[in-house]
């Protein structure tokens, strides 16, 4: 699990001046939208990841990455959310086989050869290139949102 926490003084004076429903759905609202983009880069990434075969798999898990959350965790006014990027194992768009993504991107032991097969880390490699932009964008959106509810002042 990779977590990133909210620094920067603008947004956290930002938030302290919401009410808090109004925090909690700013910054509801702005994981949603900055998120966005980053989910189409994700897929993309399994899309053109070269696998043997048809490619139905990497298409599978690639239709089932979908955000997860935001939820809220804890409680107070700024009450931690977190939120998932990743497969949904119960999607119906990829038919099941996006249940074998834990095996591409970690790799596992076969059996029969005995030995590892490594994995791809596709998903690994996206969060490390990917993570702090997102995280940053995150920011962005919540002083857009907020700016909006309140008129345009901090």
């Amino acid at each position: 699990m990779i977590k990133w926490t909210v620094e920067d003084r603008d947004v956290m004076r930002t938030l302290r001046a919401l009410p808090p429903k109004l925090n909690e759905q700013v910054r509801k609202k702005s994981i949603r939208a900055a998120a966005k983009p980053y989910i189409a880069k994700l897929k993309a990434a399994w899309r053109a990841e070269r696998f043997g075969g048809k490619g139905k798999v990497r298409r599978a898990i690639a239709s089932t990455t979908k955000l997860d959350g935001p939820k809220r965790r804890g409680g107070g006014n700024l009450a931690p959310l977190t939120f998932g990027i990743g497969v949904d194992y119960a999607g119906k768009s990829g038919k099941g086989r996006q249940r074998i993504w834990h095996l591409l991107e970690s790799g596992f032991m076969h059996k029969g050869a005995n030995r590892r097969i490594p994995g791809r880390l596709v998903s690994t490699r996206w969060v490390e290139a990917n993570g702090v932009r997102m995280a940053r964008r995150i920011q962005e959106e919540i002083l857009i949102h907020a700016a909006k509810l309140t008129g345009g002042r901090p």
